[in-house]
């Protein structure tokens, strides 16, 4: 190799080993205390939405206990009414009827509550999201049972009492609270707490109302 470059090489390679290294600044690292808290944050909100997942399957089991009970009470009445209407011809068979509008109401009652929203807890637990969708399952069922018997009281000529955004008619409606909105005049039903029927001019039960009362709540 030429002098000159090895004289060359030797210069920049001493020139390297006098030059002071620069530190590089070190990788900011994981802090390890805010990891410990957001995991502590994670844990208290999965026990919450355990918690509350809990309290609403409990809400839901008293709810399918009472509307399976229900089911097996549509069956009888279905068979009554078919035994009644053979043996009188379809005469009036109010005590059947009254029967199946309580179906009707704790049939409608149990799904006024809603099925649990899809949650946090469902990513961490499976089985969770299976409940749930179970839940939603049971409860399409049971909105079929309501839709029939709707139609079984339709079959017989009972009809719902139209009552919401009504005026208040005492021959129709019982007025169980009074209220005051200011969208409606006074006297106007604003709320339906019961459904009411009727069948051919005969009224089968008075519907439960809220009716507005212009003056507001001191």
């Amino acid at each position: 190799m030429d002098e000159a470059i090895k004289e060359k090489l030797v210069g920049q390679f001493r020139h390297y080993l006098d030059t002071e290294c620069t530190e590089e600044p070190p990788v900011e690292g994981v802090d390890l205390l805010s990891l410990f808290n957001e995991l502590a944050g994670l844990k208290n909100e999965v026990k919450i939405e355990s918690r509350q997942f809990k309290k609403a399957l409990d809400d839901f089991r008293q709810a399918f206990i009472a509307l399976d009970g229900g089911q097996q009470e549509l069956v009888t009445l279905l068979g009554s009414m078919q035994h009644q209407e053979n043996a009188t011809g379809r005469e009036e068979n109010l005590i059947l009827l009254m029967g199946l509008i309580d179906l009707y109401d704790r049939t409608g009652c149990g799904l006024k509550q809603a099925a649990p929203v899809p949650s946090l807890i469902e990513k961490f637990a499976p089985a969770v999201k299976r409940n749930r969708i179970r839940l939603e399952a049971h409860l399409e069922g049971q909105q079929m049972i309501l839709n029939r018997i709707v139609d079984l009281l339709r079959q017989a000529g009972v009809t719902p009492i139209k009552a919401e955004g009504e005026v208040f008619d005492p021959k129709l409606m019982k007025a169980v609270e009074t209220d005051f909105d200011g969208k409606y005049r006074e006297g106007i039903v604003i709320q339906e707490l019961r459904s009411g029927f009727q069948r051919d001019g005969l009224i089968i039960r008075l519907a439960e109302v809220v009716v507005n009362k212009n003056e507001e709540k001191e």
